[in-house]
């Protein structure tokens, strides 16, 4: 097979146009998880920090807590063998630090990352494309 690479860009969060990473993929996914896209009206992303009981936010704490609720991350890319892994990855990694992600992803050849930090901060692991 001639196998054409696929063009992918990851999404601007600020909507601007400027997409922070474009690479071509011959073989595997790429899925991002973004807290920039769906909003609650309490300004919570649809991505919640598990450490946070289920009915634990009322619209009285929420907008005192959003910080420490929502996603530290505008935006998490993975690349990965499957979708299933990439989109499964990407939202993992959304609940997770900086820091806490770039070391278990650089412990994982088959899998890389971009991560765009709340401060706008882009991240990369080891072997991002």
């Amino acid at each position: 097979l001639n196998a054409e690479p696929w063009r992918v860009a990851v999404e601007d969060p600020n909507k601007n146009k400027n997409y922070p990473a474009v690479l071509s993929l011959y073989n595997g996914a790429l899925a991002t998880s973004g807290s920039y896209e769906k909003k609650f009206t309490s300004g919570l992303n649809h991505i919640i920090m598990p450490n946070y009981a289920e009915g634990a936010i009322t619209a009285s704490t929420a907008n005192s807590t959003t910080s420490f609720i929502s996603s530290p991350m505008r935006s998490v890319s993975v690349l990965a063998p499957t979708a299933m892994e990439a989109d499964a990855f990407a939202t993992a990694f959304s609940c997770m630090s900086v820091e806490s992600t770039l070391s278990l992803v650089d412990k994982m050849p088959s899998i890389s990352c971009f991560i765009i930090a709340q401060d706008g901060s882009v991240y990369s692991s080891k072997n991002w494309v």
